[in-house]
């Protein structure tokens, strides 16, 4: 915090909590403000209802992207099973995590970070490994899907 180490958890008068759940960070703030970070890769953000078509962000303002043939075969690749597609499988290592884990959105962005990142190898492991925890918070038991070869 202000580019000092804390140890959680830790408070800041009645405003902000710092938290330890599970894998992830949670900050809480006195009006409803709710944030996870697996301090790696994750984000989920909550906030109360009465914010509700008041927010911006990133998904917001990152829409100008200029589509071409490249990026258009970079996003076909990328959705394969063997890359992103490989949480949406069916039949496929997270496939008994999909009735209560919704792949989809993960997938998209998985194939954003790689098309962001020249389709780095780490970056779409980052992506599965992220998946595969909110599948296991949720409580789905997922197969193995890392090998010696991958990830």
């Amino acid at each position: 915090v202000n580019n000092e180490f804390v140890t959680l958890p830790s408070s800041f008068g009645q405003q902000v909590t710092i938290n330890q759940v599970g894998y992830n960070v949670e900050v809480q703030t006195n009006f409803g403000l709710r944030v996870l970070y697996d301090t790696f890769y994750h984000a989920e953000v909550h906030v109360p209802s009465n914010y509700q078509g008041r927010m911006c962000g990133l998904h917001g303002h990152c829409q100008q992207l200029v589509f071409s043939a490249e990026v258009k075969t970079k996003t076909e690749r990328y959705r394969r099973g063997d890359a992103c597609g490989l949480m949406a499988a069916a039949g496929g290592p997270f496939s008994a995590c999909h009735g209560v884990v919704n792949p989809e959105q993960h997938v998209i962005d998985c194939v954003f970070d790689l098309c962001v990142m020249d389709g780095d190898r780490a970056t779409l492991c980052e992506n599965l490994q992220a998946y595969a925890i909110i599948c296991q918070q949720a409580g789905r038991q997922i197969m193995p899907w890392r090998n010696s070869s991958f990830c």
